[in-house]
Formats: structure tokens, sequence, C-alpha cells
């Protein structure tokens, strides 16, 4: 029994071509040596019962023109076997009460009873083909019989023939041998060419493999597609350049996202060093303290929220987060985030519309966090006097809640990564209470994502921003 760990092997490629054109070639040529052999064994059929037409047509002009008297007739048939070498024939004359008239010398050695031969052909039809048999001495014969006319009164008589076909037989067997030696010759003489041409064909295949093994994490710049390629792999050096596109930028990703994650714990880090270090470096008044210990309790929260945010997004990209769907009115979901954001609005003198109804199938607690996310980010970069508006529509089978701004806008620079993790166009506005990470619009991504939908955004410097996002039906 095989170890599953270990599959058995498979052939290989190369392998399994050069049987398959083995295979092929031994059939072609099979095909035509039966074809051949069968074809030559018609022929001489065919000529043999030509030849003994013509013996038989001199037989019946002879009866015809002496129907009372044999004589000729029976030196006819008599002297067959006697005038040729090879294709010699033996012939009996029978009258209608089944009594022989002549026979040629031999002729009871070869023939069978005359139950054996076959039905005789009419009195003036030609032998069209001879009946195969074996001797009592194991010899080929072909076997005829034919109606022999009289006269108008008369009953005609019945001549059998029988050909020794011995040479036939010899010559065939002869064929059949040249033919399987040549069938044998031309399969390894084909095994031959298939080696070399299936090497010569699957030389590209070998030449991408060793392309292939020179990728490295290191060198991720190796492009297939730069050399011209045979059309069966043509397909696949554009999927081994865009799969190696992808893992390059999975691998940009990666590191710019280690050197975030890096980047964003060292300050608060930091931050919480500095402030313990000069707490403990004197003895100092209780208020001081509870000052420190309120400051690090932000750094914790920063830290805190940027942990639950990166865990969210690792469990989204591993599809392991759970999205439970039910009927959700999106304006009633809208409505309460605006209204949860209506003080600071106020504050700071943004006004917030709401149009449009519809209802989807969505997780309601992802989806609330997805809204809030657009609209504090609108917020933050709507100036005083602005507005802010969420307007749900139904296009199709689709459910759009689309949330726009009067803001500053983004820059068609930006417009590509502002759903990337931890990036920040203006860096200069990352202070405040509780600094931004750069995950919100990325945890805005993720969970359309996972609903099975998509987010986007549509933005021009001073013209404010539009962000959409789509759910399905």
């Amino acid at each position: 029994m095989s170890d599953p760990a270990f599959p058995p092997a498979v052939p290989s490629l190369a392998g399994r071509l050069i049987l398959g054109y083995l295979l092929a070639m031994l059939l072609t040529l099979a095909t035509a040596g039966v074809y051949l052999h069968h074809s030559l064994w018609r022929n001489f059929v065919i000529e043999d019962a030509v030849l003994l037409t013509d013996h038989l047509n001199a037989l019946r002009d002879e009866v015809l023109k002496h129907p009372a008297n044999f004589g000729r007739a029976e030196r006819i048939i008599a002297s067959t076997a006697g005038t040729r070498k090879m294709e010699r024939y033996y012939g009996q004359l029978r009258d209608a009460s089944g009594r022989v008239i002549a026979e040629t010398p031999g002729f009871q050695e070869l023939a069978p009873a005359p139950e054996g031969f076959p039905k005789p052909v009419g009195p003036q039809q030609p032998l069209t083909s001879l009946a195969f048999s074996r001797s009592d001495t194991g010899g080929q014969t072909f076997l005829a019989s034919a109606l022999v006319a009289r006269g108008v009164d008369d009953l005609p008589l019945t001549y059998h023939i029988v050909f020794d076909a011995a040479h036939v037989e010899a010559w065939m067997r002869n064929y059949r041998q040249r033919l399987i030696a040549m069938i044998l010759v031309g399969t390894l003489l084909s095994a031959g060419l298939a080696w070399s041409i299936t090497r010569k064909a699957l030389r590209p295949l070998r030449e991408i493999t060793a392309r292939v093994q020179k990728v490295t994490v290191h060198d991720l710049n190796e492009q297939l597609t730069a050399q011209r390629w045979p059309r069966e792999l043509t397909a696949l050096a554009e999927a081994f350049d865009k799969m190696l596109s992808r893992l390059k930028a999975s691998f940009l990703r990666l590191n710019r996202f280690s050197a975030d994650v890096a980047h964003e714990v060292r300050t608060p880090l930091n931050n919480l060093m500095v402030s313990t270090s000069l707490v403990l470096s004197a003895e100092r008044p209780m208020d001081e303290y509870r000052n420190a210990l309120v400051a690090n309790q932000e750094e914790y929260e920063r830290m805190r929220r940027l942990v639950d945010s990166l865990l969210f997004l690792a469990r989204a990209d591993n599809q392991e987060a759970v999205v439970r769907k039910e009927p959700t009115d999106l304006g009633k979901l809208s409505a309460e985030v605006l209204d949860f954001f209506s003080a600071l609005a106020e504050e700071k003198q943004i006004s917030f519309t709401l149009t449009g109804e519809a209802s989807a199938m969505a997780d309601e607690p992802l989806l609330r966090m997805a809204i809030t996310n657009l609209v504090s980010n609108a917020l933050r970069h709507t100036p005083a006097g602005g507005r802010i508006g969420i307007e749900i529509q139904t296009v199709g089978e689709e459910r759009r809640i689309i949330v726009s701004d009067t803001g500053e806008g983004i820059a068609k620079d930006h417009l590509e990564r502002v759903f990337d993790r931890f990036f920040r166009a203006d860096e200069s506005r990352t202070g405040g209470r509780y600094p931004r990470t750069g995950l919100g619009l990325a945890l805005v991504r993720s969970a359309m994502e996972l609903h099975g939908g998509s987010a986007r955004v549509e933005s021009a410097p001073g013209q404010g921003a539009r962000f959409t996002l789509i759910l399905p039906a």
C-alpha cells in the first residue's frame, strides 16, 4: 500500500508523448499492413478468377460446338495441370446424373466431395469469386463451379474447378513476414524520431523551468514574456509573469506593512517609556503621577485600537472573519451614524444630509463600522461651513451607500492608495488626542469585501470626496 505522503510517480511528459507517438505509428503501420495484405490477396483471387473464367469459356465453346462428342473437351480438361508450373488448376466435368465425363489427373487429391464446392454459376455467367478451401494434404486451394450448356434440349453439365494456390500461400507468407519486419523496423525508427522530436519540442519548457528556478525573494524581476515562446507556452509565460508581479507587489506591501506596523507600535512605546522614565526619575506629587497614568492610558488605547484593527484585517485576509448577514435598513443605519456625530458636526459648523432608502442583507455592526469610518474621515477633512451627505441608491440588484463631502479632496496621485493600510496623504495631520493610524479606509474596504461587495472613491483637490460602498443583492 502506497504511503499517502508520497504519491505514486507520474510518467514524464516526454515519456507519455513518445509512447503516444509509438502507439500511433504502430497502429498506422499495422492498419496499412493489414490493408495491403488484404488488397494483395484480393487481387490474387480476382486474377485467378479471370484465368479460370477464360478456361471455362474455352470449355463452354467446345461443348457447344460438339455437344455429342466430348473428345476435344476431355483433352482441354486433361491438359490444365500440365501446361503451367505455378498456376495449376484441375477440372472435373459431370453430367446431370453426376457421372464423371472428364477429369484432370490429380483432381481427386486436391478436390473435396462434390457437396464441398460452391453453388455453380449459370451457363453464361463468369466466375466472379472463388471459395477458399484446404485439401486433405493441407494445401491451400480455390474452388469454383459452373454450368456448361450442351444445347437447347439437353440438360447442362456441371464443371468443378480446383485451383492449386500453394504458391499464392507461400508468396503471401513471405509478404506477411516482410510486412511485420517493416512494421517493427518502422516502429523502432519512429521511437528514435519521436525521442528526438519530443526532446527538441520540450526544450522551451526546460528553458522556462531554468528561468523560473532563478527567481528568488531578492530577485522578482524575471520576465518570461520578454522572450518569444511557442503558442502553447505563451499563456503559461504570461500567467507566470502576472503571478510574479502579484508576488512582487505582495512582498512590497508586506515590507511596507511591516515597517508601518513597527513605526506605529514604536511611537506609543517610546512615549510610554519616556513618560515612565520621567515619572520614575524623581519623587513627584500625586497629581503628576495621575497625569502620567492618564497619558499612558491614551497610548494604551491607541495601541489597543491598532491591534484590534490589525487583527480584523488579518482575519479578513485569511477569510476567517464571520459575517452574519440579516435584513438591514440602510437608511436607518446611516441616520444612527450621523446622529452619533451630530454634536461634533455642530461644533465644527458642518451640516448633514441623508437621502434615499433601501434594505439589504448585511452584517449590521460591520457595515456600521464602515459608514462610521467614512463619516469620521469626512469630518476630519471638511472645513467649517461644509456639508457631508449620505445617499442611498438602488442600481439593478446592487445597493449603494454614497458618502460625500465638500472638503479638501484627494490628490489624483493618492486616489489609488487611499484604501492601502497605513496610508496617510498628509503626514502632518496625524496628531490629536487619538492620532490616526491610516487603517480606517483599509477597514472599510475589507468590510465590503467580506460582504462580497467593493468600495470606490472619486475625488479631486478642492472639490471634496465621494466614497461609494457597493453591496451585492
